[in-house]
């Protein structure tokens, strides 16, 4: 059946809605696609699926158009006839992408290619990523396809192995970028200025062996990159330019979803970041021709400094906002909003990764926005970026354990607990503590005295009795008898190097298990100050 706005909504059957028609017209749909906020001219032929909000984004409209609207903001009907316009209006918010499936399957229900599209649609619900689309898109068009930036660097492609050399992709494979002698290059730049102007991918019919269909990537009113099909496995079909905007348009919502672009220098190197933090980038060669090509220059000390967003899905003004700062703040760090954090890689010769003043302004805006960080081990090799990037979140997950109050950690100060978290899980910790340190603390307790604190300091001190003496503020010969005292009760020899370092243990692990008497242990801040 073929489909026009009235036909259409009487097939939508799964949703509750209105029809508003200001114009009659013959037109049937070959397609649905995504309403961008950004559009200035639609085709009668396609039928835009979008939020209420980008809707009023786009009003009013210079040609007719035909748009299926979810209510994710209220929006006044009275005036919906006025426009040149033919609406469906849903009466209640709807998942976008569910709603476009649905609609996608009922006006293309006589295509072959529907299940592959579903798989591509739910690819981008689930967040798979630009590669899984373009290969759902493979399997869609049954010919090669790439997405290249627009300097030319390859972002995504899907060829079979036989087709990549015969097409000259291999060496832009190899490379990363496009070679610029190519026979795909030679086109591409033939027809630049025809690509640009048109709001639809074009069929390059050129004398050659190959014919392709290219269309551009868009992202808010910026041109980001090109999806180019070679028809070299089949021929096109009448409806493949179609398939192509719309696979554009996936591909386009897709990098807005993940925001993974924005506040870097260029598409590329935020998908470089991302693939290399989902193991997808093992060979440091190939990482290192990329990192060249991008032009990132990185000084010998590497950290990553990992912000922890509370909100899931952030909005995009958010993120900017956030972003802005942390790299105004950090000059020349490079970050990304990844798996709902933002991720910044530091990169400097010498010395901490942060001044203390800078230390102190990040402090300060993470307090404000009710924000937190950790910050990994120092790094070399930027092929071992995920390693150090799950160090951030570990520093993070321990941290918040042990001072929800506090909202920057680093993976230096909470290395141990790390270890006896990991060791927590075959064993029970406090078994591994020294037996005669609860005894003590007990004897405190009942007898009113305070040699636990007298310990803690002591080991605090690394054995040095003067210098304990001078932190309790207790004259030498008092820190004598004490230190005798607590040998004696504890039965125990405080020259052991062994015994000092069971002890030393023991505390932070009552600490990390929360078995220690916070008011017995009367300066119990300082025992930050064990891993520094």
């Amino acid at each position: 059946m073929d489909y026009d706005i009235k036909k259409l909504s009487d097939e939508l059957r799964l949703y509750d809605h209105q029809l508003y028609v200001s114009y009659e017209n013959d037109n049937l749909f070959k397609a649905p696609k995504l309403l961008e906020e950004d559009m200035q001219s639609f085709d009668p032929n396609t039928l835009y699926v979008g939020n209420a909000s980008t809707l009023i984004k786009v009003l009013p409209v210079k040609c007719p158009a035909n748009i299926l609207v979810i209510p994710d903001i209220d929006i006044g009907t009275n005036d919906l006839n006025k426009f040149n316009v033919n609406l469906i209006v849903l009466n209640k918010n709807e998942n976008l992408m569910k709603v476009f499936n649905e609609v996608y399957k009922i006006i293309t229900s006589q295509y072959e290619f529907v299940p592959l599209w579903e798989a591509m649609l739910k690819s981008f619900v689930n967040s798979k990523g630009v590669q899984d689309i373009i290969d759902i898109g493979y399997e869609l068009l049954g010919n090669p396809i790439s997405l290249g930036d627009v300097n030319g660097i390859l972002v995504a492609y899907k060829a079979s192995a036989e087709l990549l050399s015969e097409l000259g992709w291999d060496v832009w494979v190899e490379k990363g970028k496009v070679p610029y002698d190519s026979l795909d290059y030679i086109k591409f730049k033939r027809n630049f200025s025809m690509i640009n102007e048109s709001d639809s991918p074009i069929h390059i019919k050129e004398t050659g062996k190959y014919e392709a269909i290219t269309g551009k990537v868009v992202i808010d009113n910026n041109i980001e990159g090109y999806l180019t099909v070679i028809g070299a496995k089949k021929p096109f079909k009448e409806y493949d330019i179609d398939l192509v905007s719309l696979l554009c348009s996936v591909v386009s919502s897709e990098l807005q979803k993940h925001k993974a672009f924005y506040k870097t220098n260029g598409t590329m190197l935020s998908f470089m970041i991302t693939d290399l933090l989902d193991g997808k980038i093992k060979d440091d060669k190939r990482l290192e021709k990329m990192a060249k090509l991008l032009g990132l220059k990185l000084r010998g000390n590497l950290y990553v400094l990992t912000i922890s967003l509370k909100q899931k899905n952030p909005e995009l003004g958010y993120v900017n906002y956030l972003l802005d700062f942390f790299e105004n703040t950090m000059i020349g760090a490079k970050s990304i909003l990844y798996d709902d954090c933002i991720v910044i890689l530091i990169s400097n010769s010498k010395g901490n990764p942060l001044s203390d003043e800078t230390m102190n302004h990040l402090i300060e805006f993470m307090i404000k926005n009710d924000i937190c960080g950790g910050l990994s081990r120092c790094f070399h090799d930027l092929i071992d970026m995920p390693y150090f990037y799950k160090q951030s979140l570990k520093a993070i997950e321990l941290g918040m354990q042990r001072s929800s109050e506090e909202v920057f950690f680093t993976y230096e100060d909470n290395a141990i607990y790390h270890l006896l978290s990991s060791c927590s899980k075959q064993e029970d910790l406090e078994m591994i503590c020294h037996p005669s340190l609860s005894m003590l603390i007990e004897y405190d307790k009942y007898n009113g005295t305070n040699y636990t604190h007298t310990l803690h300091t002591y080991l605090l001190n690394k054995g040095n009795l003067t210098d304990s003496a001078n932190a309790l503020h207790i004259h030498r010969t008092t820190m004598v008898y004490r230190y005798q005292k607590i040998q004696s009760l504890m039965e125990i020899d405080l020259h052991n190097m062994n015994t000092m370092l069971h002890l030393y243990l023991s505390f932070i692990i009552l600490r990390f298990i929360n078995k220690l008497d916070y008011n017995t242990l009367a300066c119990l801040e300082q025992i930050n100050k064990l891993f520094s």
